[in-house]
């Protein structure tokens, strides 16, 4: 049984959204039923809606849930089927036509449904957050309720993508990742990293005895965790600190500059390293500054280290 994937993707007016949907559901394999949330109002709605219905395969059966979504979705979703939703940003418009009861009811109810639902679900909406401030008040409550119902969604989906000039950005793809780590405990002990370019493969050894490189294997899920961009400011006062520190410049090599990076990524002056995550502790001294003559500083050198290594330097 395949498992169930939810996605959400997220774009532009003519970002290419639509079209990155479209083929993903004919990608899939299953049987396609499209759900159009649009109302044909007007000439203008009705053009577009033909236009749509024309790019789509012949063999799609088409359901219109201009209000009722979650209704619609629970009713047809199946195992071995795809429903592709566009878009959700047309279904906000039309509720908030219908006042504020409908609309919570029926976001209440899409976001009920939606972890239960069997086979293949996509959904597009349009990223409409960031541009200016609109000018009227009914603009600004259509941007804000659908930037909310954009995170509560993709809170739900294993799959998010922005689209952006033709170009798909994955956001987030834990259907990968669950594929992954199934791979990982299955038989063989190769450890597969996702990705939503190509998958890599790394196979880690302990480096205590020998064994063959399958016989061991390492989470390494924190690899995924985002590293924040370096802070330029923090990381040129790391290094005119270098310059104050109780120690010939340059004297600790790479170190020093591993110290630096370190600040700029920490966005501070001072890196600091919590001890219970420590794995490396790294400890330097001149020795042989208790005597004269045995090294090139004076037994001052000593009494002064002592002094700012107390005052944290």
């Amino acid at each position: 049984m395949t498992p169930p994937l939810r996605e959400l993707v997220l774009g532009g007016a003519r970002s290419g959204k639509s079209a990155l949907a479209q083929a993903r559901a004919e990608a899939s394999g299953l049987e396609v039923i499209y759900v159009a949330t649009a109302q044909a109002l007007d000439a203008e709605m009705a053009a577009r809606i033909a236009r749509h219905r024309a790019g789509r395969p012949a063999e799609w059966q088409t359901l219109e849930a201009p209000l009722a979504l979650a209704a619609t979705l629970a009713a047809h979703a199946a195992e071995g089927r795809c429903l592709l939703v566009d878009c959700l940003t047309l279904w906000l418009s039309n509720l908030l036509a219908e006042g504020d009861a409908r609309l919570e009811a029926e976001v209440d109810a899409l976001l009920g449904v939606l972890p239960a639902l069997p086979g293949q679900v996509i959904f597009v909406s349009n990223e409409v957050g960031q541009g200016i401030v609109p000018m009227n008040a009914l603009a600004r409550r259509f941007r804000d309720e659908a930037g909310r119902l954009h995170q509560r969604v993709a809170a739900a989906c294993e799959r998010v993508t922005l689209m952006v000039a033709g170009l798909p950005l994955t956001l987030k793809d834990e259907g990968a990742r669950h594929e992954a780590r199934g791979a990982r405990h299955g038989e063989g002990a190769a450890f597969t990293r996702a990705s939503s370019l190509a998958p890599r493969t790394c196979a880690i050894a302990s480096p205590l005895a020998p064994r063959p490189l399958e016989s061991e294997t390492m989470d390494l899920d924190w690899l995924d965790d985002p590293i924040p961009m370096p802070d330029a400011g923090a990381e040129a006062a790391a290094l005119a600190r270098q310059g104050q520190l109780t120690k010939p410049p340059g004297a600790l090599g790479a170190l020093e500059r591993l110290a630096v990076r370190l600040a700029a990524l920490q966005r501070r002056e001072r890196p600091v390293m919590d001890p219970a995550r420590a794995r490396i502790a790294v400890f330097a001294g001149d020795h042989g500054v208790v005597g004269e003559g045995v090294s090139a500083f004076p037994q001052a050198v000593t009494a002064e280290m002592v002094r700012n290594f107390a005052r944290g330097g």
